[in-house]
């Protein structure tokens, strides 16, 4: 059986991401990576005159190693050649490295016998149930946009569009973005250092759930694996560990040298 791997617009994958989307059905972290058409190149695989589905390679110079591979998807009559169509396309395209989602069922597996060494970016997270935890004094309202320039020191996430508020005080900000795959929208939030480990973030966490629900979104988060306090704040407000974004350095001779 003859294969051939050729770079295509991305109106060409278009219809087949959709298919791709469908079947993972979760919150796809580099989804948004298809919108930012310089820095990306897309692949169609075929199999003979028959289209078996395609590939995703990053070619910008920042957020992945240049050439990586971050996306693999094929159509359902070829699932039972996925190592075999794989093993192809990696070695046309001789990537430096590869990122994927354990909860994909093609890069996810995939990824394993190409790779020198599995690194864990972030630690993913789908609703499980709800919570119904309240706290007196508290108030969960919207962030006025006079206050956000002058809202407490943000470390690691940007001001949200959603506010905790005790005594008058802005103690932490949350929001929800929507630039992953929808329905599904992620979930981020900051508190301000002196109110940390009173429950106010798996309070804020919950409340944006709904917020997310009520916009007929789904929510979603993730969190570094480092981050035990993020962890169990996501865990305290329902959500359960669904997969791990993960990516490692292959180990192909032409790659062996490459600057990661």
């Amino acid at each position: 059986m003859s294969f051939q791997v050729s770079p295509v617009p991305f109106e060409t994958i278009k219809p087949f991401r959709d298919l791709y989307r469908n079947e993972l059905n979760c919150q796809i972290i580099h989804d948004s990576a298809h919108y930012r058409e310089k820095y990306f190149q897309s692949y169609l695989i075929k199999s003979g005159s028959e289209i078996a589905g395609y590939g995703s390679v990053w070619i910008g110079d920042y957020w992945m190693a240049k050439g990586s591979i971050f996306e693999f998807y094929l159509l359902p009559d070829y699932h039972p050649s996925l190592f075999t169509l794989f093993e192809y396309f990696f070695h046309e395209l001789d990537p430096p490295r590869i990122y994927a989602q354990t909860n994909d069922p093609f890069l996810g597996i995939l990824i394993f016998d190409y790779v020198q060494e599995v690194t864990t970016e972030h630690i993913l997270f789908s609703d499980g149930f709800r919570t119904n935890c309240t706290i007196r004094d508290v108030k969960f309202r919207r962030l006025r946009s006079d206050e956000k320039d002058n809202a407490f020191k943000h470390h690691t996430e940007p001001v949200g569009e959603w506010a905790l508020e005790i005594s008058e005080r802005v103690v932490a900000t949350g929001g929800i973005l929507f630039h992953y795959n929808r329905p599904y929208g992620d979930i981020f939030m900051e508190m301000d250092d002196e109110f940390r480990r009173q429950g106010l973030g798996r309070f804020l966490v919950q409340e944006l759930k709904g917020i997310c629900y009520q916009s007929g979104s789904i929510p979603a988060a993730r969190c570094k694996p480092t981050n035990t306090a993020s962890r169990k704040t996501l865990e305290g407000a329902g959500f359960v560990p669904c997969g791990r974004l993960i990516y490692g350095n292959t180990a192909t001779s032409k790659n062996k040298n490459k600057k990661s």
